[in-house]
């Protein structure tokens, strides 16, 4: 018997190769479209689902002690934050500061101070 040379079946390798580059550019086609073309729809949709302000309220009430004296209430507190860096009389105004915060200039100079010091105060 003889032997047939094995061949590659030219057609095959082509219709696949033919294939390839077809499905490559519907990738690209469908890549590019939901890019440019529908890029602001997809952009607003994300901002929406991360942007919501929710407001939510806590569920508990004043916590009291055995003898009715209260220990955490529901009541706003605010943070101030001071650097001393910044803080000097050619940057910051210490009577509006202390205007602001009610408190008086004595109290904030040595506030002012501590921080310098390293220590946290409470004002």
């Amino acid at each position: 018997m003889q032997e047939r040379p094995t061949i590659l079946p030219t057609n095959r390798l082509r219709w696949g190769w033919i294939f390839i580059v077809v499905m490559v550019a519907v990738f690209w086609g469908r890549l590019w479209w939901l890019q440019i073309g529908q890029g602001e729809q997809w952009d607003e949709k994300a901002r929406s689902r991360y942007l919501r302000a929710i407001v939510t309220k806590a569920p508990r009430g004043t916590i009291l002690d055995r003898n009715g004296k209260v220990l955490a209430s529901n009541e706003p507190s605010f943070s101030i934050a001071l650097l001393p860096a910044e803080f000097s009389a050619d940057g910051a105004d210490p009577a509006k500061i202390c205007r602001l915060l009610g408190i008086a200039p004595a109290e904030l100079e040595s506030a002012v101070a501590k921080i310098r010091a390293n220590k946290v105060p409470s004002l």
